[in-house]
């Protein structure tokens, strides 16, 4: 029977009604915790330190999100909303099960109790309340942390009222009670947690034995270190040395250790007994009769986990449910034969693919297995993303090896590594957790709603590729997991060079630019914050781009380059102007990079190119570019002549991106090259001249490329010969050597190599590396050509030439050449005066101080040089002055300068203003005297001088001086005038000139330096800052310039 049909209208009614219905059910069900004209929540923190700066925490940003003042308080207030945070005896008695909650969990949950509601956030122990007032701050406030930037790396947004339902009952726990996050730190304030909750609870990966058995017990025992070398052996780091595990002393020693520190950290669930990093096994009688007990014999892991029994056995009868954990890497990898004590948990590391097996094999003789993975930024130099490669790891190490634990070193850029951060906190507290929605949060959140989906179409772009890679020689199984694979600088023979770049195509580039374009269009408009965020996410791109068009464009292109009309010619012109302009472009964008250090730590940091020594586009870009140019040179000699040449050259404009090349090019014209290399061709009959620091090699007359002789290695494996010779800043070099095989090396190998380093002194200097390799592993290819051409670091006053290959098998080389192809600006060290009267900085004086941002030289105007120029760099001078504390009385270095403070002195900081110098190297162990002078002015009465010396990073003196009698001296010019002698600096200050009279003394003060060029060679910088130089002198009187 057919039901009766309802009137449309009163079907709408009836659905309207059910709606309104609904809606007041859920109105209902929430509750405003902060609105316009109500009482304040009451906000109130439990007694552990944690939860009371969490509490702190919360308050400050409901107070920027409502624009009310929300403080935590103990005090009774008239509303009747409290928050708890942390564990006070209110929730203790209301949510009795926080003491069961696993690991670091905790609870969000409302309660009604005698007419009041209750917001509780908490845990069972003290940092579980941080955790538990970001996730409310995210899910119900829209809060995000994205990357630790003060003003654009975080969102918060701005309510007036915020409402919460009152059935809001949460309860999380983590997968992994230990998630250690290793060199990407977002710190909450007090810098004591990070956030979205990373945190090694307890010891897991840890090389404990340096703890354990330290100089204390060196002293008193001795007999519990491992004898190796003949002694038995210690030293405060731990590496090189382990302990002799055979004795019973250092198992009572690690218990009576391990004691103390579950009593010390009573909630800690394991505590480790890690073996030190390297080797340094015992090597005694009592040793060698253990390992030779069973046939076969102990290997070092099982001689090793033996002993790691012995301690587990005895903490579990004292400590039940507590584990002992200890590391299967390196030399404890494999499993052993027999099976580890119920409470003892393995740390397993993961580089190469036969690991994962390894894992599945302890997995049978141990309970947990744990991971330690290398999720690295920092050994790679672009993007690297792999979500869902990283929660299958993480999956697989969860439910199949029963791990606690996950460390993973993942030190890199927010620019480039930002949303690994984020779903890898979050995988690690939930393995199943939806990365599709956690990526999809971070684009929004990070560059707005508009620019979210090509954004997020970038990244998936980035993990198709990194999908991309296929199985080959070390990466046969789970080729995604390997996550430290293909490192950028990895010289060795298991990587290939430029690995990192595989599985990029041209047509990524182009989809990748037009997601990029499409985002910024779309952002343009929307929130300060979004458009910086993807500002800073364009300038990487922009610099990873440049390496794939290397890698795509340049580096498959020949060196051999003919011109055979003046169609040709123009057309090498425009490509090596395609080569400049990329370089041109990777340079802007790291400047870019750089000026925000705090997003970009790595690439920030002096010794950032080290992460890429095994990189070879450098040196290959760099080679098209002079042999395109030379090549366009030579038919315009023959064809127009050399004046016709040389005008060309000469009308290329300063701003045109071959205007460097164009340098080299008139350098070249009608001028022969010298030869700056020993015996390169070896026609000597000896190695007169080369150092051989690995490897036999020796002169020989059997297979030549030219002359009577060529080196040739007398053995297999790995051989380098080497060459230093004196350079000096930005002089251009062209290296051309010709290598061959004798026998064929195995297909994985690396192909034979030169490399060029640049040293300061005895310090390596880190500029983009010099590497170059045969295209070929094939000897029936004969003598081939390697070629590069480089331009010498500021820093530099010599270079290191290597000839090397690291494969097992019989190489030559012959006709080794390193030419000057055009010569550096005239320095002469102990020396600079410089009045800043050109129409633009002196560069044969100055140059960029590494590694900070900026794109151009400051400007100079007026006769003074501006230092508060935007998007200009610091500059230190090419002048050394490794001398500078070495000389006595009127022979001694005196600086001077005339300092005014800037236009922008008004608008600056109250008191900040000020003149910043040094006198230092660029390593990374700094020896320097650095000096900040503050301008009088707003906020400051009198001039200031503050110093700060440091001799090989150790800070030895720093004080600060008022300047009185410059206390009238409101806003206006310094003459300033320092002495310095093998032990004082002596400082005078002048308001209208130089003066060194008793009146202009500001201080005279014991430097506490030694030898000022321990690290490197002493420059003087000037730092960015609201001032103008008018005039900077650096000499010793007795040899001032006229």
């Amino acid at each position: 029977m057919l039901k009766p049909k309802v009137p449309v209208s009163r079907a709408v009614f009836s659905i309207i009604a059910v709606l309104n219905c609904a809606a007041v059910a859920v109105a209902e069900n929430r509750f405003s915790l902060v609105a316009p004209g109500a009482p304040l929540p009451r906000v109130v923190a439990g007694s552990h330190a944690m939860e009371q700066d969490a509490a702190v925490d919360l308050c400050r940003y409901l107070s920027r999100i409502s624009g009310r003042d929300i403080t935590v308080s103990d005090k009774a207030s008239s509303g009747k909303i409290t928050i708890h945070v942390g564990r006070d005896r209110f929730v203790e008695k209301h949510v009795g099960m926080i003491h069961k909650l696993r690991a670091d969990g905790y609870v969000i949950r409302c309660l009604e109790r005698d007419g009041r509601l209750h917001l509780v956030l908490a845990g069972n122990v003290g940092r579980a309340s941080q955790w538990a007032v970001e996730r409310f701050l995210a899910d119900h406030c829209g809060v995000r942390w994205l990357f630790p930037d003060r003003v654009h790396g975080e969102v918060v947004p701005s309510r007036k009222t915020i409402t919460v339902d009152r059935r809001l009952s949460k309860t999380v726990e983590p997968d992994f009670v230990n998630r250690a996050n290793c060199g990407m730190y977002f710190f909450s304030p007090p810098r004591k947690l990070l956030r979205l909750a990373p945190y090694g609870d307890g010891q897991y990966g840890n090389h404990a034995l340096q703890y354990i058995f330290a100089a204390k017990q060196f002293r008193e025992h001795p007999e519990w270190f491992a004898m190796f070398g003949g002694k038995r052996q210690w030293w405060s780091y731990g590496n090189g040395w382990q302990i002799c595990t055979t004795h019973p002393g250092t198992v009572d020693r690690a218990v009576a250790y391990i004691d103390e520190f579950f009593k010390k950290s009573p909630n800690a669930p394991v505590v480790s007994v890690g073996q030190n990093d390297g080797n340094g096994w015992c090597e005694c009688e009592r040793c060698k009769t253990f390992v030779n007990s069973v046939k076969p014999a102990y290997t070092l892991s099982e001689r090793w986990f033996h002993w790691v029994n012995r301690v587990a056995h005895r903490v579990g009868k004292t400590h039940p449910g507590k584990w002992v954990e200890a590391m299967a890497y390196s030399n404890t990898s494999t499993p052993p034969r027999f099976q580890l004590e119920p409470n003892v948990a393995v740390t397993k590391t993961f580089v190469l693919d036969s690991e994962f097996q390894q894992a599945e094999q302890w997995r049978t003789v141990c309970r947990s297995v744990n991971l330690y993975s290398y999720m690295y930024g920092g050994s790679f130099l672009g993007f690297r993303h792999y979500p869902r490669a990283a929660q299958q790891f993480l999956k697989w190490g969860h439910d199949e090896l029963g791990a606690l634990s996950h460390i993973t070193e993942c030190a890199g850029d927010w620019t480039f590594d930002g949303p690994k951060y984020h779903y890898i906190q979050a995988l690690q507290w939930d393995v199943n957790a939806d990365v599709d929605r956690i990526m999809d949060d971070f684009c929004v959140s990070s560059y707005g709603q508009a620019a979210s989906k090509p954004m997020r179409d970038f990244w998936d772009r980035l993990e198709e590729v990194y999908e991309r890679r296929q199985p080959g020689p070390y990466r046969k199984h789970h080729k995604d997991w390997l996550f430290y694979q293909w490192v950028s600088w990895n010289n060795g023979s298991y990587v290939q060079p430029n690995d990192e770049f595989l599985g990029y195509r041209k047509a990524d580039i182009a989809f990748l630019d037009r997601c990029v374009a499409t985002a910024t269009r779309l952002a343009a408009g929307d929130t300060s914050g979004a458009e910086f965020r993807l500002e800073r996410l364009v300038e990487a791109w922009q610099f990873q781009r440049s390496l794939l068009v290397s890698y795509l464009e340049f580096y498959p292109a020949s060196l051999d380059i003919a011109i055979a009309s003046d169609k040709d010619r123009q057309a090498a012109i425009q490509r090596a102007r395609h080569v400049a302009e990329t370089r041109r472009a990777r340079a802007i964008s790291l400047a870019r990079m750089r000026a925000h250090p705090a997003i970009n730590p790595r690439i920030s940091t002096v010794g950032f190119w080290s992460n890429c020594s095994a990189i070879t586009i450098f040196s290959h870009e760099n080679a098209l570019l002079d042999e395109l140019c030379s090549a366009a040179t030579r038919f315009h000699i023959k064809t127009k002549g050399k004046a016709e040449a040389t005008r060309f050259w000469q009308s290329v404009d300063r701003s045109d991106s071959l205007h460097d090349a164009a340098k080299t090019q008139l350098a070249l014209i009608g001028k022969k090259p010298d030869n700056r290399l020993t015996n390169g061709d070896f026609e000597s009959g000896d190695l007169r001249g080369w150092v051989v620091e690995r490897g036999q090699v020796a002169v020989s007359k059997d297979q030549v490329r030219s002359g009577d002789f060529s080196a040739v290695s007398t053995t297999g494996g790995p051989l380098t010969i080497s060459q230093q010779v004196p350079v000096s800043p930005f002089e251009r070099y062209r290296l051309t050597a010709w290598g061959r095989y004798a026998t064929r090396p195995p297909d994985t190998s690396v192909a034979m190599e030169a490399t060029v380093t640049f040293l300061d002194g005895q310090q390596a200097i880190y500029v983009e590396p010099t590497r170059c390799m045969l295209r070929t592993l094939d000897p029936a290819d004969g003598w081939t050509r390697l070629r590069l051409t480089l331009s010498v670091p500021a820093r530099a006053d010599s270079a290191t030439i290597k000839l090397k290959r690291n494969f097992n098998g019989n190489t030559l080389w012959d006709d080794v050449v390193l030419e000057k192809i055009r010569p550096g600006p005239p320095i002469k060290h102990g020396e600079l005066v410089d009045t800043f009267d050109g129409q633009q900085l002196d560069l044969s004086r100055w140059t960029r101080m590494p590694p900070h941002g900026g794109i151009h030289p400051p400007p100079t105007a007026d006769g003074s040089l501006a230092m508060d120029s935007e998007e200009s760099y610091p500059v230190h001078s090419l002048a050394r002055f490794n001398d500078l504390i070495k000389h006595e009385g009127p022979g001694r270095y005196r600086l001077r300068f005339h300092v005014t403070p800037s236009p922008t002195t008004k608008t600056a900081r109250p008191g900040s203003a000020s003149f910043n110098f040094s006198l230092t190297n660029s390593q990374t162990s700094v020896t320097r005297m650095l000096w900040y002078f503050y301008f009088s002015g707003p906020g400051r009465t009198r001039p200031m001088l503050s110093c700060f010396n440091d001799q090989s990073g150790i800070r030895k003196f720093s004080s600060s001086w008022n300047v009185k009698h410059l206390a009238a001296n409101r806003e206006r010019d310094l003459w300033c005038t320092f002495y310095f002698d093998p032990t004082e600096v002596t400082v005078f200050a002048a308001a209208n000139g130089y003066d060194e009279s008793d009146k202009s003394l500001v201080c005279r003060y014991k430097h506490g330096l030694s030898n000022m060029a321990a690290n490197g060679s002493i420059n003087l910088g000037l730092f960015k800052g609201p001032y103008r130089v008018n005039e900077i002198q650096l000499v010793r009187p007795r040899q001032q310039p006229k």
